[in-house]
């Protein structure tokens, strides 16, 4: 094989490239789907943690979640299970997303400027007067 070959091979082969990287695409998406490998779908809803225990979506313990609460989160229902004659407590997962972003970001705001603060300290124990 020559390098014009060469050249006209490699030249095809790049020609071919979209419709290969949709078609693994399309492939990978299917294999996840069918193979339950990484599933993609957030809950609706899910059950409000038990003691000792935390919630698979975000991590947030029993205690963490009724400390929300307490804050003002009120994105819980109560699902009644006529079999068991007792009550789930469940968190809606968009309002919970949506409550715990705002948070986030409220948070992030009050330590914005903390490098003006880091930055006189240094110079506080420096003994530099600003």
């Amino acid at each position: 094989m020559d390098a014009i070959d060469a050249l006209k091979s490699l030249a095809a082969m790049q020609a071919m490239m979209p419709a290969l990287q949709e078609a693994l695409r399309e492939r990978a998406t299917q294999q996840a789907v069918d193979g339950g490998a990484a599933v993609a779908v957030r809950p609706w809803s899910f059950r409000h943690p038990l003691k000792g225990e935390s919630d698979p979506w975000f991590g947030l313990a029993y205690h963490e979640w009724l400390q929300l609460r307490r804050e003002g989160f009120q994105g819980v229902f109560t699902a009644g299970d006529a079999e068991s004659g007792r009550a789930k407590l469940m968190i809606i997962f968009d309002e919970a997303a949506q409550y715990l972003r705002g948070r986030a970001t409220a948070q992030a705001d009050r330590f914005v400027d903390r490098s003006s603060s880091t930055e006189a300290l240094r110079l506080a124990k420096k003994g530099v007067v600003a």
